[in-house]
């Protein structure tokens, strides 16, 4: 018998949230900038007699960039997506061994399994990358014991799964 997971999955918005902090703030990317930022801080406080103030200035922007403007502007951006209705429309998923097949509204798309995905595990997020910045968000409470079934199909697919 060919195994089929059928899901509807309903986004919340705090769902869509921690999506964004994750792909930014969380990212490898998003911590490097938060390091570059903190070391601006301590190169200023531990210099501070030594630097002019062209210097100063350099190091409290950079500083503030990267710990205040990029989390700024990063919960800005989750805040509005999260006011886009058309994310919140329910989103069908029919899995088998053949195929992915992907159904929201009017919208319908089918993917082969050999088109490659990849699999990101996050926290209370399991998200399936089409391509390299196109995901579909699967939140793990909506998953229930699909959860497994979808990852142990992933990998019988040769999908890279990583935690």
């Amino acid at each position: 018998m060919e195994e089929k997971i059928q899901l509807k999955i309903t986004m919340t918005e705090q769902n869509i949230k921690e999506y964004v902090y994750g792909q930014t703030l969380k990212s490898g990317r998003g911590i490097a900038f938060a390091a570059l930022g903190v070391i601006a801080i301590v190169i200023l406080v531990y210099s501070w007699e030594a630097q002019n103030l062209m210097t100063k200035i350099c190091l409290i922007g950079i500083a503030s960039i990267y710990l205040v403007v990029q989390p700024v502007l990063t919960i800005l951006k989750a805040n509005t997506l999260s006011k886009r209705p058309e994310l919140f429309v329910p989103i069908e998923y029919e899995i088998d061994e053949e195929e992915v097949a992907v159904t929201q509204g009017e919208e319908h798309i089918v993917y082969r399994w050999e088109d490659g995905f990849r699999f990101v595990v996050k926290k209370n997020l399991l998200l399936m990358y089409v391509s390299r910045i196109n995901a579909y968000i699967f939140p793990k409470d909506q998953l229930g014991d699909d959860y497994m079934r979808l990852l142990t199909m992933a990998k019988r697919h040769n999908c890279p799964v990583r935690a």
